[in-house]
């Protein structure tokens, strides 16, 4: 899992990832007709006959700047001649937001496609895509939960990672600009009150329980003082260690801060507790977003949205099910060749392989990663040409299990985020290595951004295809050989694969069928072996982000399907190096898109 800034992209997102549920989804609408034309047809106008590349640019810059805590997280703050302090979340926004959308599509729709190079006619295709989502998106962005216990999901959380580890604090200036921010955290949560009374009204409201997960969140914070707050305490040192802050300037600095922390800051997010509150008192335990009006077109449209592709509901749930029964069948085959009792439940079979295969705590985790994706990178010369040039750094900390992209201007690394205060199996580490860091979202999204592309096509993230990547990247080890006196590594890279395929079923049988919270979550233990605190963990993450679980495996298959295709078609001229070149070379894709440019690569090679 990346974490995007998705939304996170989130991924954040996020966390920062460029799609239809970036901050737009998570803002309020007012009516169409309400936004003058002249203020979006004004920021189009100066687009009219550029040179195709010249408009992708622009016209990409023309969304970014709507966003500047993406373009932070980027480093491309030199690229913009003024930013506001955070991303607007105010009721306006998200509709002037879809204006510039459609505006920017008419205009990209009056360039003649056969006109255009091959490379500029993938660029065409993806811009396309992603803004036709985007503008469909807009009618249901309502449904989303802004506020949930998912911190890649959740203003507050992503709020603080923005001040915590991803603002700049190199100089003087910077800290003054990090105060500033600080005192613009009140005017967001405003925003963000007006948006949880929109949805009210609406009658969307979440689950109790993400409510109640949301609050907790946000009482570490209020039961922090604001001198030991992480906002605080991170801007302290940061700046302790900063180039020409005097000791009169950094004593300054922190008492300026502290008065923002305790005058606006800590009263907003007390604000905004009490709101969850009373929401928490409204709210019902109804799972499925079908409750809300509208919710079964929103579930549907979100399917498509981060598969890329039309897939309905009870297709994936079937997929899943056809998935899990192979997977389940390959782990029975290794269950018994560790001298397991025939039939053995899987929860039982890996309290075993735990227990045989040992655990790491604290820093050997850390030591234990880093080992991993060292071996990783010097044994994948078979399958890989094309290497990273940005490095990757192993985090240890409260959270894990996640990768945060390097900045564009390659002043910040990868990291790769372990969780280091609890004790880790070391039957899964392999997988969770692969998958996160090499090959899998380090190289991908690295190439990615270091790639000859347009800018939105270095950054953008189509879940299918970055999921489905690293997904894929796990099963490469395998095929390699990596595994062949690990069998417990083999049953971690199974047992995850199995995690993959449940959440094709689960969260379409919480959505679709009506699966309840006790059903999913026992699915989920009996039919892949994780503690109930995980499958718990993983089951929530469905209700309180659906349809982005499934991602994982439909953007998996399809690219072994496209891989298998190839080799059919090219017989002994078929160069895996070369098919994970284009796969890598272009950046996120939709599948779509994917399948084109691989269709055109036998083409040409044939």
């Amino acid at each position: 899992m990346r974490r995007d800034a998705k939304t996170l992209c989130l991924f954040l997102v996020i966390a920062l990832s460029f799609s239809a549920c970036t901050v737009e989804t998570n803002t309020l609408s007012t009516p169409f007709d309400t936004i003058p034309t002249s203020i979006t047809n004004d920021l189009v106008l100066g687009l009219e006959g550029l040179p195709i590349e010249q408009f992708y640019k622009e016209a990409f810059k023309l969304i970014l700047v709507r966003n500047p805590e993406a373009i932070i997280e980027y480093g491309l703050e030199a690229e913009f001649d003024s930013l506001e302090l955070l991303t607007n979340i105010s009721p306006d926004y998200p509709s002037e937001t879809r204006e510039i959308h459609q505006l920017l599509l008419d205009r990209l729709l009056t360039y003649p496609l056969e006109k255009m190079t091959s490379e500029q006619q993938v660029s065409y295709q993806v811009f396309k895509w992603y803004l036709e989502d985007a503008i469909e998106g807009y009618e249901y962005h309502l449904h989303a939960y802004p506020v949930t216990n998912f911190t890649w999901r959740s203003i507050p959380q992503t709020t603080i990672i923005l001040f915590t580890e991803t603002l700049p604090l190199n100089s003087y200036e910077d800290a003054l600009l990090y105060i500033e921010r600080l005192a613009a955290i009140a005017e967001k949560f405003d925003q963000l009150q007006l948006q949880l009374t929109s949805r009210e009204e609406l009658g969307i409201i979440p689950p109790q329980f993400i409510i109640k997960a949301g609050r907790a969140e946000i009482n570490k914070m209020l039961g922090a003082t604001p001198n030991s707050s992480p906002l605080y305490t991170h801007f302290q040192e940061e700046i302790a260690n900063a180039d020409g802050i005097s000791q009169s300037q950094e004593d300054e600095l922190l008492n300026a801060a502290l008065e923002v922390l305790e005058q606006q800051v800590m009263p907003a997010f007390a604000l905004l507790d009490t709101t969850l509150l009373r929401l928490e008192e409204l709210a019902g335990d109804t799972l499925s977003v079908y409750q809300f009006e509208g919710g079964e077109d929103y579930y549907q449209y979100m399917l498509n949205h981060f598969n890329t592709v039309d897939i309905p509901a009870e297709e994936i749930h079937a997929l899943g099910l056809q998935e899990l029964a192979r997977i389940q069948a390959e782990m029975r085959i290794n269950f018994s060749e560790l001298g397991y009792e025939e039939g053995i439940g899987i929860p039982e079979a890996f309290q075993l392989v735990i227990t045989e295969s040992g655990t790491l705590t604290g820093q050997d985790i850390v030591d234990k990663y880093e080992l991993i994706l060292q071996h990783a990178d010097e044994n994948l010369d078979a399958y890989f040409d094309l290497r990273p040039q940005t490095n990757l750094e192993v985090i240890g900390g409260d959270v894990g299990a996640f990768y945060s992209p390097g900045s564009l201007d390659g002043t910040r690394p990868g990291k790769f985020y372990a969780r280091t205060n609890k004790t880790e199996p070391i039957f899964k580490m392999h997988s969770v290595a692969y998958h996160e860091g090499i090959p899998g979202h380090h190289y991908q999204i690295a190439l990615a951004q270091e790639a000859d592309l347009p800018l939105f096509r270095s950054v953008m993230i189509f879940d299918a295809y970055t999921e489905g990547w690293a997904l894929y990247a796990e099963y490469l080890p395998a095929e390699l050989g990596w595994y062949a006196d690990d069998p417990y590594g083999n049953l971690g890279r199974l047992q995850y694969e199995a995690l993959r395929a449940c959440r094709m079923i689960v969260d379409t049988g919480i959505h679709t069928y009506g699966w309840s919270y006790d059903e999913a979550i026992e699915f989920m233990i009996e039919n892949t072996g994780i503690n109930e605190g995980f499958a718990t963990w993983e089951v929530e993450r469905y209700i309180a982000y659906p349809a982005q679980a499934p991602s994982y495996m439909v953007g998996k298959l399809e690219i072994l399907r496209l891989r298998n295709m190839a080799e059919t078609e090219l017989g002994d001229a078929f160069d895996i190096r070369e098919f994970h070149n284009i796969v890598l070379k272009n950046g996120s894709v939709p599948l779509s898109i994917l399948e084109q440019l691989i269709l055109d690569w036998i083409a040409e090679a044939e």
